[in-house]
């Protein structure tokens, strides 16, 4: 009974030595870097919370804008392009990308 009691004990010093470190560690931080680094916490877990509430994004008409995953895919597009003399405008995007999700549209009213 009396070996549990310590090993808890052991645990609980344990703990709060590293939790003595931790906070002594913090304070040692110029403020400015403890102040960056609460800001970037809070940013990551606003942007985190603001996307469990986010609408899906509605589905743009493509219109005729050609979306290619592939290098072959991309050339062979290219190619039938130049062959018909078509303008042909590229844009790089990812999946992820806010700014380019909003100029979808766009570029599918230019393809028209």
């Amino acid at each position: 009974r009396h070996r549990v009691a310590a090993h808890a004990m052991d645990v609980v010093a344990m703990i709060q030595d590293a939790r003595a470190t931790a906070l002594g560690y913090w304070q040692s931080l110029p403020r400015n870097v403890r102040f960056f680094l609460v800001w970037m916490v809070f940013r990551i877990l606003g942007g985190f919370i603001r996307s469990l509430f986010a609408k899906p994004a509605r589905e743009t008409p493509k219109k005729n804008v050609v979306e290619c995953d592939t290098v072959e895919s991309f050339e062979s597009e290219l190619a039938k392009a130049k062959a018909a003399k078509r303008a042909v405008v590229i844009d790089f995007t990812a999946t992820w990308c806010g700014p380019c999700k909003r100029i979808a549209p766009m570029f599918a009213d230019m393809s028209e």
